[in-house]
């Protein structure tokens, strides 16, 4: 089987797997245990949230592990309106946005929060008069998506956080970074963000891991009490394996970022022919190469999806948190995507892992599907 789902998980590396097991057997004590065992697993913790730092450019101490990127921008979000929501109650989100963002957006807004949904333009970016319009000296959050998840386009981020800084300087800014990382360069003092959301399955790590960076000065309150894990800001007892294999996975994608993006860049090369010779649309040429949006008007997305899994190549119509619903994606919809073509969308998530071969051979897969199906008259 083919699979060109990326973005929706990847497979862990080998190293992952084969040292999470290990870990597993030998490191199971609890960091907050005041014998040898448990203080080494403490100190080693501080180590790999350094290592994490440096392929993230902070302090390993503003960063804290959570079960996944959802649960780091509930954290944020919520965090934040706890805090400072009586005094700052506004919030400003975009509606290309992951449902982790819009959904927590969403219940804030049930608990008194006025939000501010904003259009991307038909490239995925922010113009700026629209950001201009809403904030103002009661914004307390805006959430910012670098990468988007299923069209691939890239945010303008350094122009959005300067203008926030200049025009609401009280505002927090949080980056969901969750696409970006180990794709894009990630500099998080030089971004300037407040809060950022991570997801270690993502990036060939384990599943149910994450991280959630937190600026100095930035006072959040927490989302889970109890012991008093993580310097209060999470409490439960830490899963000392799944962040060491973590800190693996982010340093064998980081290492090997110019050498994926050079071979993927050749992949959606080809696969943009193929599209383009079948009569199909690629809707944001200028995207991510690793997250490529297809359309073929007058086929759903959905039949085809499941005649190319029968072929054996795996793909998507939407993100994976939206794919049991029927809908049209929200995302192509925001961005002003055709209803029709975003009926007949594919999202086609591309990796260093895959080779040549199977990309020739899913171009091969697609080219007889499509055929197929316009034979059928569908």
């Amino acid at each position: 089987m083919i699979y060109l789902d990326h973005t929706a998980t990847t497979k862990p590396y080998p190293e992952v797997i084969e040292t999470l097991a290990d870990a597993m057997k030998e490191d199971y004590y609890n960091p907050a245990s005041m014998y040898q065992a448990g203080l080494k697993m403490a100190r080693a913790r501080k180590d790999l949230f350094n290592q994490l730092g440096e392929d993230l450019g902070c302090s390993g101490e503003n960063l804290i592990q959570t079960s996944g990127a959802t649960e780091s921008t509930n954290m944020a979000f919520k965090g934040l309106y706890s805090k400072y929501g009586k005094r700052l109650n506004e919030l400003v989100v975009l509606r290309s946005d992951h449902h982790a963002t819009l959904e927590t957006a969403k219940f804030l807004e049930s608990q008194g929060a006025k939000v501010h949904y904003l259009e991307p333009d038909r490239q995925g970016h922010l113009p700026p008069e629209r950001l201009l319009r809403v904030i103002n000296d009661k914004t307390l959050l805006v959430s910012l998506l670098y990468v988007n998840n299923e069209s691939g386009t890239i945010l303008n981020l350094p122009d959005l956080v300067s203008l926030i800084r200049q025009n609401a300087p009280q505002a927090f800014i949080h980056g969901d970074l969750v696409q970006a990382w180990g794709k894009l360069p990630i500099n998080l003092e030089a971004m300037n963000l407040d809060l950022a959301s991570f997801s270690g399955h993502k990036i060939h790590g384990p599943k149910s891991i994450g991280l959630l960076y937190r600026k100095d000065k930035c006072y959040p309150d927490p989302l889970i009490h109890g012991g008093g894990q993580q310097n209060n800001w999470r409490s439960g007892t830490e899963d000392y394996p799944l962040l060491k294999v973590l800190t693996i996975a982010s340093k064998l994608h980081v290492g090997s970022m110019e050498e994926s993006r050079a071979m993927v860049e050749n992949y959606a090369e080809i696969l943009h022919d193929t599209v383009y010779k079948l009569g199909g649309h690629v809707n944001f040429p200028e995207a991510m190469p690793e997250i490529q949006s297809i359309s073929f008007p007058g086929m759903r997305g959905q039949t085809l999806m499941n005649m190319l899994e029968k072929a054996g190549a795996l793909v998507s119509t939407s993100s994976a948190c939206q794919a049991r619903n029927a809908g049209v994606s929200h995302v192509l919809l925001a961005m002003g995507v055709d209803r029709k073509d975003a009926e007949g969308t594919l999202r086609i998530s591309l990796d260093r892992t895959n080779t040549l071969e199977e990309i020739k051979t899913f171009c091969k897969i697609l080219e007889d599907q499509v055929t197929l199906l316009r034979k059928w008259g569908m």
